[in-house]
């Protein structure tokens, strides 16, 4: 894969089945709290997009890795639009 000139995030959410990540560029899931419809166009290696910007790894690889190899960092608990902590949502404070 070549290297992402944006910075990119994998969102794990409770609608999502384990195993798989939605992934989005950090500045859209800023803005919108939300993921993109359509395909995301990344080609990640040992990685599957299995429908617009849901991935998971191919068999005999481990997502959590090849995620971290492509730069992509994980969020553990995204502040989703549906969710009311995002209207109150500073991306400059942690």
């Amino acid at each position: 894969m070549k290297e992402l000139k944006d910075k990119w995030v994998a969102i794990k959410h409770k609608t999502t089945n384990e195993g798989f990540w939605l992934i989005t560029k950090l500045d859209y899931f800023i803005l919108k709290g939300s993921i993109p419809d359509g395909k995301s166009g990344l080609k990640i290696d040992g990685v599957d997009e299995v429908s617009d910007h849901e991935v998971c790894a191919k068999k005999g690889y481990c997502i959590d890795a090849q995620l971290a190899l492509a730069g992509i960092e994980k969020l553990e608990d995204p502040i989703w639009y549906f969710d009311p902590r995002f209207h109150n949502y500073n991306p400059n404070h942690h």
